[in-house]
């Protein structure tokens, strides 16, 4: 139960990286899909703006000479999402 998954957290976490180190993450991910569990490969944001799906889902924004980043996961026929600034700077205003 909950308690005690929070009890050993740190030993389950443990348990669990080591055990699945020996996967290869998107064999893993397909394999856990199909048999119903909901999960993803963790992609870094290059990855991300490559991949089909999100070219299919049109998920790609940019913004300005700079910003190229994932787009909202939510579309809204009456009301789509708008990107008219780029977010801020990792450590700047």
């Amino acid at each position: 139960n909950n308690a005690v998954r929070r009890e050993h957290r740190d030993d389950l976490r443990e348990l669990l990286e080591s055990g699945l180190t020996q996967f290869d993450c998107i064999p893993l991910a397909d394999t856990l899909a199909k048999a119903g569990v909901p999960c993803a490969p963790i992609q870094d944001i290059g990855q991300s703006l490559s991949h089909p799906h999100t070219a299919h889902r049109e998920m790609v924004v940019s913004i300005g000479d700079d910003y190229t980043g994932i787009a909202s996961p939510i579309k809204l026929s009456r009301t789509p999402a708008t990107y008219r600034l780029e977010p801020p700077k990792l450590g700047g205003k």
